[in-house]
């Protein structure tokens, strides 16, 4: 076999993952849990995609003469085992992946991640992000309920306000008809996923390929845990405890399914997911349903997706960044006040001579602090710049990790007691069909198996990390 194969092949094993990774080590400011953010998005869009295609499987894509898709979404949280709980995992992973998202970009964009060489991949999250939206409004429109149906309507009113909205209309929802629109949001739910997916990877490839940013007061990043075994374990014991806190969150909130739409029948308004209701009270306001919904929306994203470009240069704190900080203050102000009109307004239109002094007056009050605490870095001439402040070379979970360390035999022992016995009543309660609280103990026992690994790799591989001793 050649030179080139050879090395090809060796590299396509566990052991030359583990040998290279065991010498790259993960700096110290970037331990932090909110660097974890995107991380876990991630992994809710993979647990997304295995529930969402499990629910494929059962969903039907049609509306009929009964609304058959929302018979089908009800004979899966009722009838099918287990079903609740499957629709439970993916709504609230779905919900979760947006949430995370945008603490994702709110931690990156406080940091100045975006400045060269990430404007790529800042771009790549905002578009990401946007993705991530169209997909969740695609998903709960198919549940067919009188939510559902009334953002399919309000998209039809969209697609017919846009320049050529007879062509993009039958593009975009064939006749109109409800049965049409289902099947296609079905088969756009699935190829947004996919696109998602890649999206997904391309930003994680940007990222890994030009490291961890550097810290924000540009003090030096200083090499502290390895990515093999540490970090990587400390990464599989986060995913367990996330997943079984999602069981346990499907169990106290169970999906929402709401009232069953038939043309013709009334219905009470309804208010759309909670990141879309902020764009849901825009188009209340009497306007261009275009304007409102897509171009406002955009047109405030668009000095967010390019601020790589804007703010380029200078010290990376926020304190120093005066117009990044206004602008993300005045954007989450704007945000948060549209979102909550949108749930105090079900169904009554919000004009626009209430919007406009309402979002000036907010603007200002976001604005006013933000430009309070921040100002431009100013060097007196003739003086040089403080040399940045070296950090101490210490873990922040030093503390956690010395007292698991005192005591691991014990808190192993109770966990593995713990464990037994919530298999033993799991097992119990699915015999007497009592699933809820067999769920309930499914997902505290994946949530202590995720604690389990945590104290064993704090207890093999970071006592001599710590220097505990």
């Amino acid at each position: 076999m050649s030179k080139p194969a050879t090395s090809l092949r060796e590299r396509w094993t566990l052991k030359w993952w583990a040998r290279v990774h065991k010498n790259c080590k993960i700096p110290l400011h970037a331990l932090s849990p909110l660097n974890g953010l995107g991380g876990l998005a991630f992994l809710m869009l993979i647990i997304e995609a295995v529930t969402g295609v499990i629910l494929g499987m059962y969903y039907q894509p049609r509306f009929g003469e009964t609304n058959m898709a929302y018979e089908s979404v009800y004979a899966i949280t009722h009838n099918l085992k287990h079903g609740w709980l499957l629709r439970g995992i993916h709504y609230h992973a779905g919900n979760l992946m947006v949430i995370l998202s945008l603490l994702h970009f709110l931690k990156t964009f406080i940091a100045a991640n975006y400045r060269e060489p990430k404007g790529l991949c800042h771009i790549t999250g905002i578009l990401t992000g946007l993705l991530a939206i169209l997909a969740s409004i695609t998903g709960y429109s198919m549940r067919a309920d009188h939510i559902g149906v009334e953002a399919i309507l309000i998209g039809q009113t969209l697609v017919k306000y846009m320049p050529k909205g007879g062509l993009l209309f039958r593009i975009v929802y064939g006749v109109g008809t409800l049965d049409d629109a289902l099947t296609r949001y079905n088969a756009y739910h699935y190829a947004l996923g996919g696109l998602l997916i890649l999206l997904v990877l391309i930003h994680v490839w940007f990222s890994h390929r030009h490291h961890a940013a550097p810290p924000m007061d540009d003090s030096p990043s200083i090499p502290a845990m390895p990515t093999f075994p540490n970090f990587l374990l400390s990464v599989l014991s986060g995913v367990f405890m996330v997943i079984g806190g999602l069981v346990l969150l499907s169990v106290a909130f169970p999906p929402h399914l709401g009232i069953k739409y038939i043309p013709g029948e009334p219905v009470p308004p309804g208010v759309p997911e909670w990141y879309m209701v902020g764009d849901y009270t825009l188009i209340k306001s009497g306007i261009n349903p275009v304007i409102a919904g897509v171009v406002i929306p955009l047109l405030a994203v668009t000095p967010i997706a390019l601020m790589p470009w804007i703010d380029h240069s200078g010290p990376r704190h926020p304190r120093y960044r005066r117009f990044a900080m206004i602008y993300l203050s005045v954007f989450m102000a704007e945000f948060t006040l549209m979102t909550v009109w949108g749930y105090l307004t079900p169904g009554q239109p919000v004009p626009l001579s209430q919007q406009i002094p309402a979002s000036l007056l907010v603007a200002v009050l976001a604005a006013a602090p933000a430009h309070y605490l921040t100002e431009p870095k100013v060097v007196k001439f003739g003086e040089p710049e403080a040399e940045p402040k070296q950090r101490e070379p210490l873990l922040p979970w030093r503390d956690i990790a010395r007292w698991i360390m005192a005591r691991p035999v014990g808190l192993v022992g109770m966990l593995l007691g713990l464990q037994i016995a919530l298999a033993l009543l799991g097992w119990y309660w699915n015999y007497l069909g009592l699933q809820t609280l067999y769920a309930a103990s499914l997902g505290a026992s994946i949530f202590l198996l995720g604690m389990l690994l945590l104290i064993a790799k704090a207890a093999l591989y970071d006592l001599g990390l710590l220097k505990l001793g």
